[in-house]
């Protein structure tokens, strides 16, 4: 079976936590802490051409990347509020180094983010992308601000990129769209000439979703989609007060094919049930706690 990976964004620090070096601490929480090390060989990261890339984006994002300005103005506009994030970087591909993590690979990156939101946006108005935005802004159709951080250390030097710096949490309209491309235009020169004095930070990482998926479904098809249904599955039967071994039973788990070692091992693993035991007390409120983690 091929090996199913998926990129996934990150934040820039990898440490020491609970006793265990090279973690990239973003991913804390998602496995265990010696399955989430990474560390690169010490040969010179070769670096694609510069890259410009932008779409929709949300506050939790902007926010973990270090666009903070996103938390003040969203607790001022609750609704009807568009993020945006817009990378002007060049990108550098590492191999893991360190055997049985999994994280595959990491992508360094040298250049600027800008995280854009917008508010007060006239109801008649579509915003689907920065230049759109930066256009409802100067025709005041729309309000916004934007932040720009910077991406490795040492580009926070560069002369053009100072006016974008200085100017965080003003209006991103067509004027800054316009200082945006002269930057991008100066940003690959200026990293060729400096590059001895610039240090790349962490972007992403590719994980290996098969192993993600042993680790989280032991017993289960490498599927993530698959494995999931059938542990919301066994969530669901748990919520109903349904023993593991009326859930086995269930026509349900037949006609859509549901792995009943994942549902076992929700049962008793993660709730520590017996098969006739049905979920009371403190297991149901746990059960419960598990299925509207996500909902309103």
């Amino acid at each position: 079976m091929a090996v199913q990976e998926v990129d996934v964004a990150v934040s820039p620090f990898i440490g020491t936590i609970d006793n265990t070096e090279d973690v990239v601490l973003s991913l804390y929480g998602t496995a265990p802490v010696d399955k989430l090390r990474f560390k690169r060989s010490e040969a010179t990261l070769q670096y694609n051409i510069l890259d410009w890339k932008g779409g929709e984006s949300s506050i939790d994002l902007l926010a973990e990347i270090g666009i903070t300005s996103v938390v003040t103005v969203a607790a001022k506009f609750s609704s009807n509020i568009k993020c945006f994030k817009v990378d002007v970087v060049m990108q550098a591909e590492a191999e893991n180094t360190i055997a049985g993590s999994l994280i595959r690979r990491a992508f360094f990156g040298i250049g600027f983010r800008i995280g854009v939101m917008a508010f007060g946006i006239n109801e008649d108005t579509k915003i689907s992308s920065p230049g759109v935005l930066s256009a409802a802004s100067t025709l005041h159709v729309a309000q916004s601000v934007y932040q720009v951080v910077v991406v490795g250390a040492g580009v926070e030097a560069m002369p053009i990129l100072q006016p974008l710096l200085v100017a965080s949490t003003a209006d991103f309209d067509v004027q800054t769209f316009a200082v945006l491309g002269a930057v991008q235009s100066s940003l690959e020169q200026y990293i060729t000439d400096n590059f001895a004095n610039l240090v790349p930070s962490l972007l992403s990482v590719t994980l290996d979703l098969s192993a993600l998926t042993d680790l989280l479904f032991p017993g289960g098809s490498s599927n993530y989609q698959t494995d999931i249904l059938a542990q919301t599955f066994a969530f669901e039967r748990a919520y109903h007060t349904r023993t593991l071994n009326e859930a086995l039973v269930d026509p349900r788990v037949r006609e859509n094919n549901l792995n009943t070692q994942v549902i076992a091992h929700v049962y008793t693993n993660i709730l520590g049930l017996a098969r006739d035991q049905r979920p009371e007390g403190p297991v149901w409120e746990k059960v419960k706690f598990i299925l509207r983690a996500g909902r309103y």
